[in-house]
């Protein structure tokens, strides 16, 4: 399932595809991944910016997972951006 998310903050513009995907280790181990589309101004966006797009694709996803192995990763993907954006505050 791929979700964009779009964020806009003055000057800067962060749009970001979440997906799941699953691990081939063997184990079947889920993962979010991410796409930022727009690579030319990847340079100047803040590092907080991409943690804030990341959380808000990662609960756009949520909304629509249907799996429960997904939603599972998806809810630790979000604890552990939430715990970072915590930190760095």
């Amino acid at each position: 399932m791929n979700i964009v998310a779009d964020i806009d903050n003055n000057s800067t513009h962060v749009s970001i595809t979440a997906k799941t995907c699953v691990l081939n280790h063997g184990d079947g181990k889920r993962k979010v991944v991410y796409a930022y589309s727009d690579y030319a101004h990847s340079l100047f966006v803040d590092k907080r910016e991409m943690l804030l797009a990341q959380l808000i694709s990662c609960k756009r996803l949520l909304k629509y997972t249907t799996d429960t192995a997904d939603r599972k990763s998806i809810e630790r993907e979000i604890a552990e951006l939430n715990l970072v954006l915590d930190l760095m505050t």
